[in-house]
């Protein structure tokens, strides 16, 4: 059978997608001099014991960053972030990591670690208080501000 062409328009097109319910989830990372060594990953725990990583990220090697902040969309249940570090001595002064809700509720934080760290956490996050959130949310501005004012007097 050939196709054939009408004159007459078509039904306009329907598209129908299952709502999904995900919680936002930021990883902010200030890093020290060897940004390539990071790694992390959000992997979803199913029955307690076993997961499954639903998001990861790794710093390219050709890549140079003092700084990166990422917002994930997890959906609701219990995850392990676990941030590495492949020569095993963590984010040097003044590098650290911090993981937050999407109101800047802290849920995980670090820089003194050696291969690993992990933080269990369920989602959707309880929310702190409101006078904690707001700080929180400045703390990674002051935070590399005052890894700034360290790397110049180091230059000097």
């Amino acid at each position: 059978m050939l196709p054939t062409i009408s004159k007459a328009p078509s039904a306009a097109p329907t598209t129908s997608f299952a709502p999904t319910s995900c919680s936002l989830v930021n990883v902010g990372i200030i890093y020290d001099s060897y940004a390539s060594e990071i790694s992390w990953e959000f992997a979803k725990v199913a029955d307690g014991e076993n997961s499954e990583v639903v998001h990861s990220h790794q710093v390219s090697y050709d890549t140079v960053v003092d700084s990166e902040m990422w917002s994930v969309c997890l959906e609701d249940g219990q995850y392990n972030f676990t941030i590495y570090d492949s020569a095993c001595d963590g984010i040097f002064f003044p590098g650290l990591y911090n993981v937050t809700a999407s109101d800047w509720t802290l849920i995980a934080t670090g820089y003194n670690y050696t291969c690993s760290e992990s933080t269990l956490f369920s989602l959707p996050y309880p929310a702190a208080p409101r006078k904690l959130r707001a700080l929180t949310a400045r703390h990674h501005s002051m935070l590399r501000r005052a890894r700034d004012f360290v790397r110049a007097v180091w230059k000097e």
